[in-house]
């Protein structure tokens, strides 16, 4: 792991007063030799007469410092319509909003709130760092038999390796703008399988999941996480989200059930598929662990980690997010727990610089219960995650040894393209400039990223606000409305309004 960054910009921002500016103008002022005392300006030595000419602009004057003016204006101006937005947000609120590592506005960035999805961002970002933008994850047949003539007498053990995607062509089309959704198609080992020259087998195929604990939802989940679409079930061994509706139709496009026995569903599911292919399957599909002496048939491998950041941030994947931090606890500890992959998280955050205090440890702590930010009771700060999303920005960080370097802003969602983005902030001035990871729980809202700026460079950002449900205030319209702001900043006079005047003749 890459050592701590030679600056931390949480500790710095804590030292700035956003109400304090130093200024230092220093005036020079030269006098004519034959007029001293009287300041004038004289015309190009060629001039007829050398005429002398007044100032149009008094010496102490703050046209004589147009850019410092120019650069205050914009300050107060981004000052005074964020102060506006926020005045009427609700009380558990933050807002930071940062230039590399300095910092134009600060609202409450040390409190600590629940952050939704935004917490996917730093899940990315240490995932990436942990295990490399080149990860992958295996999925493999076993058998301890090897096939005689095409049959394989025993069981086909489907061992998990921990993908996040992997899943079937039915569930990849019943996905939201499936044609931009990356996958790990399950056919695909089905084929493998068919490749290796089975056609039969005497007893099931067992799923085996055992590469991950046993725990297929976060203990403090709500039960209604698991009806519907919010997050599936969660495994080492996990088809189509852990998610019934395509066991029996691994091709159906359906919007899919609640989540089940992931290891189970993925076992019936590939059962399913490999009778599609013509291979007879005799026994029912079961749950089990391979034993040692079972060797692969066909693998197959998932997509790299650097790739699967649009899922995990644009979409905002909830299952992704978590398999990959037991997936961190495992590489980094032998524990492929969500405890042990959160103790990574904060370990790593730590050595960046960025985790403040000790988790829970007042309003700057700190507390991490998983990776997708649906637990309410994570808790962060908006200077945390300015402070990320300027660390990543910085093209100049040595953060990452590895080979293929990833930039995990690029995977976040944008305005007008697909990804949780898709329908808000559609001016022409937010397409190609916005680039944010949203945070929507019924008590939360959230957006954390950058704006791009051509006389700024990257603006970065961080906005949570918590509150009971509908709220005033709780809503995506205040998000939106600070995001409106950036883009227009900064917001500068000309600077031949604010520059010296021209000099007048004297009568």
């Amino acid at each position: 792991m890459a050592g701590t960054p030679p600056v931390n910009p949480v500790a710095i921002w804590r030292r700035l007063g956003m109400g304090t500016v130093a200024c230092v103008m220093v005036l020079v002022l030269v006098l004519p030799s034959g007029a001293a005392g009287e300041p004038s300006v004289r015309g190009d030595a060629g001039d007829a007469g050398d005429a002398e000419l007044a100032l149009g602009t008094p010496v102490l004057s703050a046209r004589r410092a147009p850019g410092f003016m120019a650069e205050q204006s914009g300050q107060l101006a981004l000052t005074t319509e964020l102060d506006g937005i926020m005045a009427s947000a609700p009380p558990d609120s933050c807002l930071v909003v940062a230039t590399g590592q300095r910092v134009l506005y600060r609202y409450q960035g040390d409190r600590a709130l629940s952050p939704a999805s935004t917490m996917k961002l730093i899940t990315a970002a240490v995932a990436i760092e942990v295990l490399g933008p080149d990860h992958r994850w295996t999925t493999a047949a076993r058998s301890v038999e090897p096939a005689v003539a095409g049959v394989l007498d025993g069981d086909l053990y489907l061992v998990g390796g921990g993908d996040p995607l992997l899943s079937t062509s039915g569930y990849a089309a019943s996905l939201p703008d499936p044609l931009t959704r990356l996958t790990s198609p399950l056919e695909q080992l089905a084929d493998a399988v068919v490749g290796a020259g089975i056609t039969r087998v005497t007893g099931a195929v067992v799923g085996d999941g055992s590469r991950y604990d046993d725990e297929v939802v976060v203990a403090t989940w709500p039960a209604s996480y698991q009806l519907g679409s919010t997050v599936g079930s969660l495994g080492a061994l996990r088809v189509n989200a852990g998610r019934e509706g395509w066991a029996d139709n691994p091709a159906v496009v359906t919007v899919g059930g609640n989540g089940g026995n992931p290891s189970l569903l993925a076992a019936a599911t590939f059962t399913r598929l490999l009778e599609a292919r013509g291979v007879a399957v005799d026994g029912p599909a079961a749950v089990g662990v391979a034993p040692v002496a079972a060797r692969p048939i066909a693998e197959m491998v998932s997509p790299q980690l650097g790739d699967m950041l649009d899922e995990l941030l644009a979409w905002s994947d909830n299952g992704l997010a978590e398999l990959v931090v037991k997936e961190m606890g495992l590489v980094v500890s032998g524990t492929p727990t969500t405890p042990g992959g959160i103790a990574v998280v904060v370990s790593t955050l730590d050595a960046w610089g960025l985790a403040g205090q000790s988790a829970g440890d007042g309003d700057e702590g700190l507390v991490f219960v998983e990776g997708s930010g649906l637990d309410t009771g994570n808790r962060l700060s908006c200077d945390v995650l300015a402070g990320l999303v300027s660390l990543l920005g910085n093209d100049d960080d040595a953060r990452s040894g590895d080979v293929r370097r990833v930039d995990v802003l690029d995977g976040l969602a944008r305005p007008g393209s697909p990804g949780t983005l898709w329908g808000r902030l559609g001016e022409p001035a937010a397409i190609g400039r916005v680039r944010a990871k949203t945070g929507t729980l019924n008590t939360v809202r959230g957006l954390t990223g950058d704006v791009a700026s051509a006389v700024a460079g990257s603006v970065g950002f961080a906005f949570l606000v918590n509150a009971p449900p509908f709220a005033a205030g709780l809503s995506h319209d205040t998000a939106d409305a600070v995001v409106r702001v950036l883009l227009e900043y900064p917001r500068l006079p000309d600077p031949d309004v604010l520059g010296p005047r021209r000099p007048i003749a004297e009568a």
